[in-house]
């Protein structure tokens, strides 16, 4: 039997051919790395080139220096936002600082800086003015009764008060604190009560309904012309007290001449 030359030939180039191969690519993957090297090198060597040729010739661009120079206004946008970052950091500091308050910071610091200082600024308005309320509630409800009184009278200047008793008494009715003022006219047992927990605890009107009633249109006319409590008191109401005519008080007193109705007297004027 004669040996196959032609399938051994074969065979071996076969293997020779692996063998190539593999040499060939490790022999590509080593030029191709050193290409890499050697095209690196030459690319820093051509910067400090391009970076030394802008600086000897300032006129003249390059296509490097156009780049660098877009590189550089680039830097110089982020810095000028990196600025009003800072002012933005620095204004909420600020008001945290001043108000008060907790700022919430997130990763976009700007508009939730916008935002943060808003709702912020909004909250410690809110809070104040709430803090405010409460504390003129509490500094109302920290008076004694006495003293609720006493500042209570410093502004009695109504001529009103003139036709009741100078110091009102203080009553509480179901938990709310009140003022009853006595009529001062002989006889008259009447009171008007005010609560000072309403809106309209220094209304005049139920005092002033009173007053016309039981002592008069007429005398409730002249002590509005006095426009003072206490000279009413003295003059006006304390004539009619003491002699039970209001003519005595004008009399003395010399305002204008004085005039007679035929109206029915009261029941002041009758005593």
């Amino acid at each position: 039997m004669q040996p196959n030359i032609f399938s051994a030939t074969k065979k071996q180039v076969t293997k020779l051919t692996d063998k190539a191969r593999a040499a060939l690519e490790d022999k590509l993957d080593s030029v191709s790395s050193k290409k890499r090297r050697n095209d690196e090198h030459t690319h820093t060597k051509k910067s400090h080139v391009d970076v030394g040729s802008v600086g000897r010739h300032p006129n003249k661009e390059t296509p490097d220096q156009e780049t660098t120079t877009h590189k550089r206004r680039r830097v110089e946008i982020e810095e000028v936002e990196d600025d009003e970052e800072d002012d933005l950091q620095h204004q909420a500091c600020q008001l945290s600082s001043d108000s008060d308050v907790i700022l919430i910071e997130d990763n976009d610091g700007r508009s939730m800086g916008h935002a943060a200082m808003r709702s912020t600024a909004t909250q410690s308005m809110e809070r104040a003015a709430k803090t405010g309320t409460r504390t003129t509630v509490e500094s109302i409800k920290a008076l004694t009764p006495k003293e609720e009184l006493e500042k209570m009278l410093k502004d009695c200047n109504s001529p009103i008060y003139a036709f009741f008793e100078p110091t009102p008494t203080i009553e509480d009715v179901g938990g709310r604190r009140s003022h009853v003022f006595k009529c001062c006219a002989r006889g008259c047992k009447a009171t008007v009560r005010r609560y000072l927990d309403t809106t309209d605890a220094r209304s005049t009107g139920n005092m002033r309904k009173h007053a016309k009633k039981c002592w008069g249109d007429e005398v409730l006319k002249a002590a509005d012309s006095v426009k003072s409590a206490t000279e009413v008191r003295e003059n006006i109401v304390g004539s009619i007290l003491r002699t039970g005519s209001i003519t005595r008080a004008f009399e003395r007193k010399g305002q204008g001449k004085v005039t007679y109705s035929h109206r029915q007297h009261t029941r002041v004027e009758t005593k």
